[in-house]
């Protein structure tokens, strides 16, 4: 019996389709386990990048960490810097230094100016606030002296006369010093106050001058003085000079002061 040929059946349209549906579907489902499985992968490294740098970052904000990194950017910084501010202390730090005595010198007498009007004023202002206590006190020193007084201006030239008169004001004035107050300080308070300062000044001054066991800011103070004084000896030729005492008029209102009490003398 010979072999007889079977024609091989021809798939329907229907089978093709279908099988190219299950091969699409088959193939897509395994793209899509590949993007998951990529997915994850790439969700658990962000998850762990983000929390390695959260991590960091409260490391960082922390005292002892915040002041690690902020010491570091210091220090990177100051080197940057370093040359900048070695030039600058190099150049401009002696011109500032040789320029000290130049400012100085030309304030003095601005300076010179605000301290005697600020003693003229307190000058003033204890006179006025004085004066009529001062009054009191002469009133009651010419009251009770008016017979030696009145020896005294006829007979002038009396030494004894002159020496017990010249005691008994001194005493009215040391009293009047003593006690009238102004803004609840006296002139003797005053005056103990400033050659107390004076004193101080003078010790500092005498152990500068003397150069022995100084301390490196007593050392540089010397320094600075003795480079302003000898700026100041060299531009004094050119400095303004300074107020005088009218001789005059000093004479002029002591005798107007000698008429005054002649007068009060008289009334008596």
């Amino acid at each position: 019996m010979s072999d007889i040929p079977v024609q091989p059946v021809e798939p329907s349209g229907e089978g093709l389709a279908e099988r190219y549906i299950d091969k699409e579907l088959h193939e897509s489902r395994a793209s899509l386990s590949r993007t998951r499985i990529i997915a994850g992968l790439l969700t658990v490294g962000i998850v762990g990048y983000m929390v390695y740098l959260t991590s960091g970052f409260h490391q960082s904000l922390e005292p002892r960490g915040a002041a690690e990194i902020t010491t570091g950017l210091a220090a990177q910084r100051l080197d940057d810097l370093e040359p900048q501010v070695a030039s600058y202390i190099h150049e401009q730090v002696p011109q500032l230094i040789r320029k000290a005595p130049d400012e100085v010198i030309a304030r003095l007498p601005e300076y010179r100016e605000s301290l005697e009007d600020r003693v003229e004023a307190d000058l003033r202002e204890q006179a006025r606030e004085g004066a009529k206590e001062l009054s009191s006190h002469l009133d009651t020193f010419l009251s009770a002296h008016k017979e030696q007084v009145a020896a005294l201006i006829q007979n002038g030239q009396d030494p004894q006369a002159t020496e017990e008169m010249g005691a008994g004001l001194e005493e009215q004035f040391r009293t009047f010093l003593r006690e009238q107050k102004i803004a609840g300080t006296s002139i003797d308070e005053k005056l103990s106050t400033t050659l107390s300062t004076l004193k101080q000044v003078q010790a500092r001054t005498a152990k500068l001058a003397a150069n022995k066991g100084l301390t490196p800011e007593e050392k540089n103070a010397r320094h600075a003085i003795a480079l302003l004084m000898h700026r100041i000896e060299a531009a004094k030729a050119s400095s303004p000079p300074l107020p005088t005492i009218d001789h005059a008029a000093a004479g002029k209102a002591i005798s107007d002061v000698a008429e005054k009490v002649h007068a009060g003398v008289k009334a008596n």
